[in-house]
């Protein structure tokens, strides 16, 4: 599998530096964090809140402090169903 991060590198510091820029790595954390904050894994219904997390990230090279504003305006946080064992 080709990635956006393929290559020698030097050190922490160029490997940090090809991680923040690559958007696999974007990706991955959107959804990561995504999962966290709804307890669940994503479905097809989630591909908007996803998209809206990338794009945060995208602008705002990969804040993570933007990031979590951005979860917590996504339909997926906002229309949360309660779990098992949660009262709704």
């Amino acid at each position: 599998m080709e990635t956006d991060v393929d290559g020698a590198f030097d050190g922490t510091n160029e490997l940090a530096a090809r991680l923040t820029t690559s958007d696999q790595v974007r990706a991955c954390i959107a959804t990561e964090w995504l999962r966290f904050a709804i307890g669940r894994g994503e479905t097809d219904a989630d591909v908007c809140s996803e998209e809206r997390l990338l794009d945060r990230l995208r602008v705002t090279n990969g804040s993570l402090t933007e990031l979590v504003v951005a979860l917590t305006q996504t339909d997926a946080f906002m229309y949360r169903t309660a779990g098992e064992g949660e009262t709704p």
